[in-house]
């Protein structure tokens, strides 16, 4: 493995219209070298990946089985597979084997046949071989082990290695290749092993869709066009299982947050009717929101629901204030004591309630909170605008975040303002009807 590090040039220096993914592709074409792969990360996310799991790249696949060679196989079945999916690029298994290993498989017939004992001549392949034991000498207090070996001209080579001599029961000499069967196979140059058990790792990443669709996709591809054997599996690996965990936490950290404030209004209200109305705040942020991100081609992550919880928040605080007053000036409107002076609703009324009575004191609530509203809202959009107009480190995180909020609370606010009104009307005729 090579690692490279580019310090890219400030963005003003830059050819017009380039960008990083041009760039890369770019540094692709340019940067083919024989048997070797590029990939591109960044330096911290590539440590943290690492070792988090294991793969530099933002989706792995790790397969698991008991045979080096096999497990290779596999993974580069696997390689093959893959780079068939659209959006997958810089695909590659990483490879372990490519060490060639002296297999010596001795013959028990011809051992026999011989006389000669397995156990010499395991003895006499260890000392050719690799080197055998046979005393220890002491210098002073030091004690040293003696072993020897064959010269290097006499088993540099397979034809060397069966040229062996072992000795026969009757004393004659019988050459190694007499008794054994003696090749070169291949054999893995490192053994990967994860919980126990070895494993083989394909490498990609993602180009032009999110991490989520590609995975379904893959593992479809996978499933219709791989038959692995018995006692062999797969699994997802890479930052698609931080993805993966994260997601799992949002499946019930968003609900949490949308219940909290569910139980925060009707504490406030104590009117179901009236936390309903509040609480469509929600839905109407999210039209911003999700527009914005299905134009500038943004996929749902973790930053982009940080986004979402932060907005949800805007904007029902901008429901219960535009509420608030609206509710007010209907009480003011009709002789009824205001919210704040805890008095139950509807309770001996001045006057009587009237559908023109209910308009006038809901267009009155709402042209009395409108500027402040809009100066309230203007003053967070303002704020994320650095966040969102940032083009320096950490942009990919904070620029979705800031786009969610910002076109969210436009979106919440005018909507808001239209139809909290209505609803509200129509809740009080309603109830007079």
């Amino acid at each position: 493995m090579i690692e490279t590090f580019i310090t890219l040039k400030p963005k003003r220096e830059w050819r017009r219209g380039i960008t990083k993914e041009k760039l890369i592709r770019e540094m692709n074409r340019k940067m083919r070298i024989d048997k070797l792969w590029n990939s591109f990360t960044q330096p911290i996310i590539g440590r943290v990946d690492m070792l988090s799991t294991g793969i530099r790249s933002e989706v792995g696949v790790k397969v698991f089985g008991d045979d080096p060679v096999r497990l290779e196989a596999i993974a580069i079945e696997i390689e093959g597979l893959l780079g068939g999916v659209p959006g997958a690029i810089d695909t590659v298994a990483i490879r372990t084997t490519g060490l060639q290993y002296l297999d010596i498989d001795l013959k028990d017939d011809l051992l026999a046949q011989y006389g000669i004992p397995k156990s010499e001549a395991l003895h006499a392949i260890s000392a050719g071989v690799g080197g055998a034991m046979v005393t220890t000498t002491i210098e002073a207090r030091e004690r040293y082990g003696v072993q020897v070996r064959l010269k290097q001209e006499y088993r540099q080579d397979i034809e060397d290695v069966k040229s062996i001599p072992l000795t026969g029961s009757n004393g004659s000499q019988v050459l190694l290749s007499s008794v054994a069967e003696i090749r070169l196979v291949d054999g893995p140059a490192v053994l990967k092993s994860e919980n126990g058990v070895l494993t083989a790792v394909v490498q990609t990443n993602v180009s032009g869709r999110d991490m989520g669709s590609f995975v379904k996709a893959a593992q479809k591809h996978l499933d219709k066009n791989l038959t692995l054997p018995e006692g062999y599996s797969t699994e997802w690996a890479g930052q698609f299982e931080n993805q993966l965990r994260a997601k799992q936490r949002l499946q019930w950290v968003v609900p949490l947050v949308i219940f909290i404030i569910f139980i925060l209004l009707y504490l406030i209200y104590k009117d179901l009717h009236l936390v309903s109305i509040v609480m469509l705040t929600i839905p109407l942020s999210l039209v911003g929101g999700v527009i914005a991100l299905f134009f500038a081609r943004y996929n749902f992550s973790v930053a982009v629901w940080v986004g979402f919880i932060s907005l949800f928040g805007n904007a029902v605080e901008t429901g219960v204030v535009i509420l608030v007053y609206l509710e007010n000036s209907f009480r003011t409107q009709f002789g009824l004591p205001r919210m704040e002076e805890k008095a139950q609703y509807m309770e001996d009324p001045n006057q009587p309630i009237t559908r023109k009575g209910i308009h006038a004191a809901v267009v009155e609530g709402a042209l009395l909170r409108l500027r402040p509203i809009l100066m309230t809202a203007f003053t967070s959009i303002v704020g994320l605008m650095p966040m969102l107009l940032t083009s320096g480190t950490g942009a990919e995180v904070q620029k979705p975040l800031a786009l969610v909020v910002v076109t969210g609370l436009t979106t919440s606010v005018f909507l808001s303002l239209i139809v909290l009104p209505v609803l509200f009307a129509a809740l009080r005729e309603r109830q007079i009807a």
